[in-house]
Protein backbone atom coordinates (compact mmCIF):
# COMPACT_ATOMS: atom_id res chain seq x y z
CA UNK A 1 0.00 0.00 0.00
CA UNK A 2 1.22 3.37 -0.86
CA UNK A 3 1.75 6.44 1.72
CA UNK A 4 -1.58 8.44 1.44
CA UNK A 5 -2.58 10.34 4.59
CA UNK A 6 1.16 11.82 4.80
CA UNK A 7 0.96 13.01 1.27
CA UNK A 8 -2.15 14.98 2.17
CA UNK A 9 -1.10 16.19 5.09
CA UNK A 10 2.26 17.89 2.60
CA UNK A 11 -1.04 19.57 0.42
CA UNK A 12 -0.09 16.79 -2.44
CA UNK A 13 -3.35 16.42 -4.26
CA UNK A 14 -4.31 12.77 -4.16
CA UNK A 15 -7.15 10.56 -6.69
CA UNK A 16 -7.92 7.04 -5.75
CA UNK A 17 -7.85 4.05 -8.20
CA UNK A 18 -8.08 0.17 -8.43
CA UNK A 19 -4.78 -1.82 -8.58
CA UNK A 20 -6.59 -3.28 -12.28
CA UNK A 21 -4.41 -4.55 -13.74
CA UNK A 22 -2.85 -6.28 -10.92
CA UNK A 23 -5.11 -6.18 -8.34
CA UNK A 24 -9.03 -6.55 -7.43
CA UNK A 25 -11.43 -3.82 -9.63
CA UNK A 26 -13.20 -3.29 -6.47
CA UNK A 27 -12.87 0.68 -5.58
CA UNK A 28 -14.43 -0.05 -2.53
CA UNK A 29 -11.91 -2.48 -1.55
CA UNK A 30 -9.76 0.18 -2.11
CA UNK A 31 -11.21 2.69 0.00
CA UNK A 32 -11.48 0.17 2.94
CA UNK A 33 -7.69 -0.53 2.85
CA UNK A 34 -6.99 3.16 2.66
CA UNK A 35 -8.87 3.76 5.47
CA UNK A 36 -8.09 0.48 7.88
CA UNK A 37 -4.58 -0.16 6.45
CA UNK A 38 -4.51 -3.91 6.81
CA UNK A 39 -3.18 -6.17 4.12
CA UNK A 40 -5.37 -9.14 2.64
CA UNK A 41 -2.95 -11.22 5.13
CA UNK A 42 -4.09 -9.30 8.14
CA UNK A 43 -1.11 -7.22 8.41
CA UNK A 44 -1.66 -3.64 9.68
CA UNK A 45 0.63 -1.38 7.33
CA UNK A 46 1.65 2.02 8.00
CA UNK A 47 -0.99 3.03 10.46
CA UNK A 48 0.06 6.36 10.24
CA UNK A 49 -0.87 6.32 6.41
CA UNK A 50 -4.08 6.17 7.06
CA UNK A 51 -7.33 8.05 6.13
CA UNK A 52 -11.15 8.75 7.54
CA UNK A 53 -13.82 7.08 5.41
CA UNK A 54 -14.86 10.28 4.45
CA UNK A 55 -11.25 10.76 3.05
CA UNK A 56 -11.12 7.53 1.40
CA UNK A 57 -14.26 7.99 -0.57
CA UNK A 58 -13.55 11.35 -1.76
CA UNK A 59 -10.06 9.99 -3.30
CA UNK A 60 -12.65 8.54 -6.21
CA UNK A 61 -15.15 11.15 -6.47
CA UNK A 62 -13.06 14.27 -8.13
CA UNK A 63 -11.28 14.75 -11.14
CA UNK A 64 -8.70 12.14 -11.85
CA UNK A 65 -5.96 15.47 -12.92
CA UNK A 66 -7.72 17.64 -10.03
CA UNK A 67 -8.42 15.23 -7.47
CA UNK A 68 -9.82 17.87 -4.79
CA UNK A 69 -12.38 19.45 -7.64
CA UNK A 70 -15.57 17.38 -7.22
CA UNK A 71 -17.32 16.27 -10.62
CA UNK A 72 -19.91 16.90 -11.75
CA UNK A 73 -21.54 15.22 -14.66
CA UNK A 74 -22.04 17.01 -18.28
CA UNK A 75 -23.01 15.62 -21.78
CA UNK A 76 -19.79 14.71 -23.72
CA UNK A 77 -17.74 14.69 -20.55
CA UNK A 78 -16.13 10.86 -19.83
CA UNK A 79 -18.22 8.63 -18.18
CA UNK A 80 -14.79 7.76 -15.38
CA UNK A 81 -16.68 8.38 -12.48
CA UNK A 82 -17.52 6.50 -9.25
CA UNK A 83 -21.56 5.93 -8.97
CA UNK A 84 -23.38 5.73 -5.47
CA UNK A 85 -26.78 4.18 -4.53
CA UNK A 86 -26.71 6.31 -1.73
CA UNK A 87 -25.19 9.69 -0.28
CA UNK A 88 -21.69 9.76 0.81
CA UNK A 89 -23.01 9.80 4.34
CA UNK A 90 -25.18 6.59 4.60
CA UNK A 91 -22.29 4.36 2.73
CA UNK A 92 -19.49 5.76 4.72
CA UNK A 93 -20.35 3.01 7.53
CA UNK A 94 -19.59 0.16 5.45
CA UNK A 95 -17.30 1.24 2.20
CA UNK A 96 -18.93 -1.35 0.22
CA UNK A 97 -21.18 -2.13 -2.99
CA UNK A 98 -23.37 -4.45 -0.95
CA UNK A 99 -24.99 -1.60 0.46
CA UNK A 100 -28.68 -1.88 0.44
CA UNK A 101 -31.68 0.09 1.89
CA UNK A 102 -32.60 -0.28 5.39
CA UNK A 103 -36.23 -2.12 5.61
Amino acid sequence: MWRLASLQRAGVAVAGGTDALFGDLDPWECMRAAGDRISRSSTELSPSERVSARAALDLFLGEPHAPTRFRTLTAGARADLTLLGASPNVVLDELTANWSPPP
